[in-house]
């Protein structure tokens, strides 16, 4: 059975999630997925999307000092 990291910097969210975590709608979401924006996510099918709660913080951290 393979090892899984179960922290909660590596927790799965799902958009609304991620959305509710940046204080964000759900929707600006969904645009920069499509866009290829944003922090990077997992598609497990057409239907189920998740992101790694440490790959948010990490894209988060990449926006520091840029204005826009």
């Amino acid at each position: 059975m393979p090892n899984i990291n179960t922290s909660t910097t590596d927790a799965l969210m799902t958009t609304d999630e991620v959305a509710v975590y940046l204080s964000l709608a759900p929707r600006t979401i969904k645009r920069w997925r499509e866009d290829k924006e944003g922090p990077q996510y997992i598609r497990i099918n057409h239907k189920c999307v998740r992101y790694r709660r440490s790959e948010v913080d990490r894209w988060l951290l990449t926006l520091q000092g840029q204005e826009g």
